[in-house]
């Protein structure tokens, strides 16, 4: 209504909203992934976790989004804050995020650029992650000191592979056989 009376268009609310969604829709087409995302799904995927995507943004904007990337096959589940009426920054939709999944919000981690998001997290009880975004750079610090970790790329989440020296003896490095051959790099909980 505000945009329908202020800029004194003729077209109806239903209208304007309409051409509203059907450009943005075209923007998310183009959103491009932080960075490592594509890489720590695939992790925790082969690692059998289960994920779930929990959004403020409209339905169809992010279906586009992820259906551009491929990434819908990593989600077990796709909660719209707006489908449940609530925003990120509220506990309840948290709560219900992870009723729906079947956990308790104790056996989630969240990820967010979003300190409101956060702190609605925390409030239910989750574990977060604080994941660096320019939009909010101005919420850093704050992040850093209430979330669990802090991240500037969800590379520094992925695990490196060793790879077998010819000779280890050679190159002062002994690794035990049984040792497993991933390690997390950089995060610290």
């Amino acid at each position: 209504v505000f945009t329908k009376e202020y800029c004194h268009l003729e077209e109806s609310c239903e209208e304007i909203m309409a051409e509203w969604l059907d450009l943005a829709q075209g923007l998310y087409a183009h959103v491009p992934l932080k960075e490592g995302v594509q890489a720590y799904l695939e992790q925790c995927a082969a690692d059998s976790l289960s994920m779930a995507l929990v959004t403020s943004s409209v339905p169809e904007h992010c279906r586009t989004a992820l259906s551009v990337h491929g990434l819908e096959q990593f989600f077990s589940r796709i909660i719209f804050a707006q489908e449940l009426g609530l925003d990120k920054k509220n506990p309840k939709l948290w709560r219900e995020a992870a009723r729906l999944c079947g956990a308790s919000p104790a056996e989630c981690v969240v990820y967010d650029d979003s300190l409101s998001a956060i702190r609605g997290a925390k409030a239910a009880g989750m574990e977060t992650v604080g994941v660096y975004d320019a939009l909010f750079a101005r919420d850093e610090a704050q992040l850093r000191r209430e979330c669990g970790a802090y991240i500037h790329s969800f590379a520094e989440l992925v695990y490196e592979v060793k790879k077998p020296l010819a000779n280890p003896v050679d190159s002062g490095i002994m690794v035990p056989m049984e040792e497993k051959n991933v390690r997390p790099r950089n995060l610290s909980l």
